[in-house]
């Protein structure tokens, strides 16, 4: 009884073990069904960028590099007419009437205040040389781009692969669960088994244990009867004895008796 006690808590504990084990597994394939949909985004995420990335190629590496060029190439175009800008407006901020006519003092100006620290030529020819080498650098940026562009196919490939194979695994897990149910099934059935089985026997020792104090009570009353007819046959000897004692000194005093008579 002992021994399927103990065999009866260890399957409780496998039991409890097992559905632990179970809740793991599904927790464990939400997870990895979550993981799988964001490989899945991501990869999308990526493919859909990689056009992105070859139009910010195409515009960064060549239209704004041949833009830049064509700015730079009108810049002396655009000095020289900043310098007659300059030229007209300086003028044109001298002009001014400050007489006195027949006693009437005369002011007048165009109302033009121009007077920069930097000149609009001097400005302009300053944009220009800040374009410098601007064109050249942005081509360069084709072969980083190109190269990112390819690494992002790579990237997505790879997401590809792992949302594959945790599909797989997944599915595997998945198949596993009914295994768990299957052994969680089994373990009850053998704990109820096992339970029935104490009862029997306890109750078969029970009915042992009866059946054994009755058989010793029996054997004790089949132990009785010869020591009774023991006992009564030493009663019996006892009283042939007293029997014959008596007829002794019955005898004897008879004797002493004649014995006396002829003296």
């Amino acid at each position: 009884d002992d021994s399927l006690s103990l065999v009866s808590e260890t399957l409780d504990n496998v039991q409890e073990t097992l559905v632990v084990t179970k809740d793991t597994i599904e927790e464990a394939n939400n997870t990895l069904t979550t993981v799988e949909t964001l490989a899945i985004d991501v990869s999308v995420a990526v493919d859909e960028t990689r056009p992105l990335l070859d139009q910010a190629a195409t515009i960064t590496s060549q239209e704004i590099p041949d833009s830049l060029e064509t700015i730079q190439g009108t810049i002396p175009t655009l000095v020289t007419v900043a310098d007659s800008i300059d030229t007209t407006l300086g003028t044109l901020n001298k002009f001014q009437i400050n007489e006195s006519i027949l006693g009437f003092n005369i002011q007048y100006d165009l109302g033009i205040n121009y007077e920069p620290e930097v000149p609009f030529s001097e400005a302009v020819s300053e944009i220009g040389g800040s374009l410098d080498g601007l064109p050249e650098s942005l081509r360069e940026l084709d072969g980083t781009i190109s190269t990112t562009n390819a690494n992002l196919a790579i990237v997505s490939d790879d997401m590809v692969q792992v949302a594959t194979d945790l599909g797989t695994l997944n599915e595997q897990l998945t198949e596993f669960l009914p295994v768990m149910d299957e052994y969680i099934r089994l373990s009850g059935e053998a704990n109820d088994q096992i339970r029935q089985a104490r009862s029997s026997i306890n109750t078969n020792i029970d009915m042992l244990q009866l059946m054994v104090t009755i058989f010793m009570i029996w054997l004790g009353l089949f132990q009785f009867l010869p020591l009774y007819v023991g006992a009564e046959l030493l009663s019996g000897q006892e009283m042939v004895r007293a029997s014959d004692i008596e007829t002794r000194v019955a005898d004897r005093m008879a004797m002493a008796e004649v014995k006396q008579e002829d003296t």
